[in-house]
């Protein structure tokens, strides 16, 4: 699997916004934690409070092919 994690630069996020015309498809993103979750993350939190995520290349036989 892939590691993905935020680009911070000076305490600050670094991003951009790009045209929905270039988005191709979307990826499962498995958050990465030590030997427990934290119990205060949810799914509508957990894209803000986690650094880093996998990316599950083998959710589908697409992502498998397109992503290996």
């Amino acid at each position: 699997m892939y590691k993905i994690s935020r680009f911070i630069r000076s305490g600050e996020r670094v991003a951009s916004v790009i045209p929905v015309s270039n988005i191709a498809r979307s990826v499962h993103l498995i958050p990465k934690f030590g030997p427990v979750a934290p119990r205060h993350w949810t799914s509508n939190t957990v894209l803000e409070e986690c650094d880093t995520f996998f990316v599950n290349c083998y959710i589908d036989r697409h992502s498998f092919v397109a992503l290996r």
